[in-house]
């Protein structure tokens, strides 16, 4: 009816914004670096772009209906759609022409993308893409996708059929990076940055008329004729419903990702609702049964508690005997055990990312960045990671929180991992991970103290990496794609390669890495039982929970309890009955348990016994030398060369004034020219170093080639009897 209105999230009429000569065929608002919140400038909000069937472009304000701006021209044929940088500066325009423009937000045309002589349905901003030297843009060409770069210089572009069909709508996350497209053909498909496809649906008989991601990435939506299906971001279905109207011929998320608004074939406009959302911990069941209200229910006892709240429900978490609601406006926590007398604080910012641990819990958002609170609602501190955050740098996969230490990828640089004390909010000293690949996705262990602390990521080429806050960074699996630590223990499980794996204790990396495939459980059936789609929901006790991708079935697998025991009794130091255990059992994974375990708590002779049964004979004839080494720093640099930590077992010797055994040590390892360096910074045992060093060569027939070794050599003179007495 050439008119465009504003309308509230009740789906009733604010006002007619205007009446236009020409048939409206987009409209767009102006985004935002906020997804959303309260502080951010109202008035950036008011504003958003119309285009127009005789090609031209209206950039206006909502409130007042004032035309701030008007592009005749910008097409031949009408305007198909517009698309906006993730900064909103820049914006991307395509038509019935066939052309993609680059605009300037105030209107002015900077460059034409593409030219491709047809009808352009589909425009996206896409992600940053390193391999692109950049920000990306996607577009339709018939039955194709292209993804081509801005960055002029880069020449490359990605291209595939899509469907059998033309492409009439897509959408492309930020958060989760995922990309879904509809077509004609009544099929709508789920693909990675790359175009490969994750998931397809080809059972619809109607077009698929629109489509849209939720605001976290976690959903999205699809429209087809009097239908609206709600679809996880792997694709398979949560529920489907009648919707009045014709076709959905445009769907939106409000900025709270708790509703979709669509727009129907007939004129009709339709708000739906989400509900139902369920969650669990324990003997606890969460159930959303309306935005504004949850009912929590103990399966043990059958007792039910409605939890009722003023403003819509965006984030739920529960564990720890904690349950954390977050709603537009407020944080709500809740203990568990006394659901009646909750705590309470205002937010400033619509949540991006909730997560606990057990002591704390964590809120991202694009005001405050990453905050700290108490999980009785008591403000701990406040993380500034960057000036402008918008919310695909703080989502669930790039944040982590543990007890004392929270972890998130560097807006900045995506190969780099940053690390911060969460109760003081200051970054850990010497605490940084920089991977030589883009990281997708990082988990910090739970069990532990800060110096304790694992971090497993997972980089590009979906390998799983594990690293500790200072140390270096081991690749422990392939084709990984999920991650989960145990909520309480240090165990971790993934889907790596077609599998569910699960290491017992991964730590072992870092204390003894040869037994890295004994404390390693693969569930193996003969075939490769999960898929990419497959995600683990959560980890406690002895069960993971897997979320299924093909259909969100829910399935549980076990694993052993005899790890879980014996932490137990190595957490309360009784080796006795640990080793009672592992004896008892006999098992090649606890005994590897076990002899890491003790070497880390330094009992050499638990440690002996265990390598003992593990048939480790040059280990165990190493650790019963240990224990022959005076005085006892020595055994605790003996300890530490066993674990690969050279450099602490020459700080232990340092600092208890052993010069010549922490020389002797680098001589030992072949390390010669960090015994030269040592030796020259302490003045003492040079003529030490280079007589073992020429004793060395010697035997095996070499010729000194160091320039270091040769400048020391020609100061100090020594003859064949010299070599053979050192």
């Amino acid at each position: 009816d050439y008119s465009v209105w504003r309308w509230n999230s009740n789906g009733e009429p604010i006002a007619k914004v205007g009446d236009f000569e020409s048939c409206v065929t987009f409209v767009a608002w102006i985004p935002t670096s906020s997804s959303g919140g309260k502080r951010r400038d109202n008035s950036a909000r008011e504003h958003f772009i119309v285009g127009f069937a005789d090609g031209s472009l209206r950039f206006m304000n909502a409130a007042t209906g004032r035309v701030d701006k008007v592009v005749e021209a910008a097409h031949v044929g009408a305007v198909t759609s517009v698309a906006f940088a993730s900064d909103a500066s820049t914006i991307a325009t395509a038509g019935e022409d066939g052309v993609v423009k680059i605009w300037s937000l105030a209107g002015i045309q900077r460059s034409v993308l593409a030219n491709i002589g047809k009808s352009i349905y589909v425009l996206l901003w896409g992600t940053e893409s390193a391999d692109m030297n950049g920000e990306t843009i996607l577009y339709s060409s018939g039955s194709d996708l292209v993804i081509k770069a801005i960055n002029p210089s880069a020449k490359r572009q990605i291209k595939w059929k899509a469907h059998n069909g033309a492409v009439l709508c897509a959408d492309w996350s930020r958060m989760s990076n995922y990309i879904v497209t509809g077509g004609e053909d009544g099929a709508f498909k789920v693909w990675d940055s790359y175009g490969l496809n994750v998931f397809s649906y080809e059972e619809g008989q109607h077009p698929i008329t629109s489509i849209g991601f939720a605001p976290d990435g976690e959903l999205f939506a699809v429209g087809s004729y009097l239908n609206l299906r709600i679809c996880d971001k792997t694709g398979w279905t949560h529920c489907t419903d009648r919707v009045d109207g014709g076709s959905v011929m445009s769907l939106s998320w409000t900025s709270d990702g708790t509703q979709v608004v669509c727009g129907g074939g007939t004129g009709a406009v339709s708000v739906a609702q989400l509900i139902d959302r369920h969650m669990h911990w324990g003997n606890l069941n969460v159930t959303m049964t309306d935005s504004k209200k949850l009912v929590v229910e103990d399966v043990l006892t059958g007792a039910v508690e409605d939890l009722n709240h003023s403003d819509k429900v965006i984030k739920i978490s529960i564990g720890y005997g904690f349950l954390i609601v977050c709603t537009t406006t407020q944080c709500v926590a809740y203990d568990v055990m006394r659901l009646k007398t909750p705590s309470s604080f205002d937010l400033r910012d619509a949540v991006i990312t909730l997560a606990q641990t057990v002591k704390h819990f964590l809120i991202a958002d694009c005001d405050q960045g990453l905050s700290v609170f108490t999980n009785d609602g008591r403000s701990v501190c406040n993380i500034k990671i960057a000036a402008n955050i918008r919310p695909e740098m703080i989502g669930h996969q790039l944040v982590s929180i543990a007890p004392e230490t929270v972890a998130v990828r560097d807006p900045a640089n995506a190969k780099k991992i940053l690390f911060f004390d969460s109760l003081s909010g200051k970054p850990i000293k010497g605490a940084e991970i920089v991977h030589e690949l883009d990281i997708l996705e990082l988990k910090l262990s739970q069990n532990g103290t800060q110096s304790d602390r694992l971090i497993v990521f997972v980089d590009r080429n979906r390998d799983l990496n594990l690293s500790n806050l200072k140390g270096p960074t081991h690749k422990i699996s392939t084709m990984t794609s999920s991650i989960k630590w145990h909520d309480t223990l240090s165990c971790l499980s993934a889907v790596s390669d077609g599998h569910l794996v699960t290491w017992y204790l991964p730590v072992v990396m870092y204390l003894d890495r040869d037994l890295l495939p004994d404390v390693k459980y693969t569930r193996d059936d003969g075939s490769q039982e999960f898929t990419r789609n497959d995600k683990i929901q959560d980890f406690s006790t002895t069960r993971i929970n897997v979320r299924r991708g093909s259909d969100g079935a829910l399935l549980t697998f076990g694993i052993s309890p005899y790890p879980s025991l014996l932490f137990s009794h190595t957490a309360n130091n009784d080796w006795e009955l640990a080793t009672r255990l592992c004896r008892f059992l006999d098992d090649r994974t606890l005994w590897s348990i076990l002899a890491a375990l003790a070497i880390k708590s330094s009992d050499l002779n638990t440690a002996g016994v265990a390598y003992g049964a593990l048939n480790e004979l040059d280990k165990v004839r190493y650790i019963d030398s240990v224990k022959k080494t005076a005085p006892p720093e020595g055994r605790q640099a003996a300890v530490a060369v066993f674990t690969r930590r050279a450099d602490e077992a020459e700080r232990i010797l340092l600092q208890a004034g052993l010069v010549y055994r922490a020389i002797d040590m680098h001589i030992k390892l072949h390390d010669w020219e960090r015994a030269l360096a040592l030796a020259n910074e302490r003045s003492s045992h040079i003529d030490t170093v280079l007589c073992k060093r020429a004793a060395f060569l010697e035997e095996m027939k070499m010729k000194e080639t160091s320039e270091k070794f040769r400048h020391a050599a020609s100061k100090i003179t020594f003859d064949k009897a010299d070599r053979k007495s050192v």
